[in-house]
């Protein structure tokens, strides 16, 4: 007996998404926020994950982190900056949008590291003002489902988009990316026939 596919909890959002969504931030001068968004979707981030990077990641061309879900199971993961990620930075900087009293790069007034439910609210918001709700279920979650999505679109590698998001197996990442629910809905309107 098949076992019967979950549906998702959060939605991926789109590459026009992102850039609607990071240009409509740094247009309103919440580069900060802009940064987060570009280094979850260009990462596969969790927000546990993307929360804990520090300034000095950014001095180097790639960097490790230990990934706070899966850290007992597994080594370091190695990261790249890409030239967006970059960029968006460097927009940080020349902002001065950056806390001077803290390492870590996503940090409140006071330089305490941010909450993962704090920015939850913060994107729900985002959603509302710059995507005007074209994702139906949108979270934090969205940014490394999107990833998923969009490197698997332009790969065809399932096992490299397997490898990248840290999952076991295949199945699960075509189930979390939404391939096999999209896969579902275009099967079950193929077949038919006229009468």
């Amino acid at each position: 007996m098949m076992n019967e596919i979950q549906e998702r909890t959060s939605d991926r959002i789109t590459q026009e998404q992102m850039e609607t969504l990071v240009k409509g931030l740094n247009k309103n001068d919440k580069y900060l926020d802009g940064l987060y968004c570009v280094v979850s979707y260009t990462l596969g981030l969790r927000v546990s994950d993307t929360l804990q990077i520090r300034k000095y990641d950014f001095s180097k061309k790639s960097f490790s982190i230990l990934e706070k879900k899966v850290r007992k199971y597994r080594k370091p993961r190695k990261l790249y900056i890409s030239k967006l990620m970059k960029y968006q930075y460097d927009l940080c900087v020349k902002n001065n949008v950056l806390n001077p009293h803290s390492e870590y790069v996503f940090v409140n007034s006071k330089g305490n590291l941010l909450s993962s439910r704090g920015y939850l609210k913060k994107i729900k918001g985002w959603g509302i003002d710059y995507l005007k709700c074209q994702i139906q279920s949108f979270s934090t979650h969205s940014f490394r489902k999107g990833f998923g999505y969009s490197l698997y679109k332009q790969t065809n590698d399932i096992g490299l988009v397997c490898s990248c998001l840290g999952h076991t197996n295949t199945d699960t990442t075509l189930r979390y990316i939404g391939i096999v629910s999209d896969d579902r809905k275009k099967g079950f309107g193929m077949v038919d026939f006229t009468l």
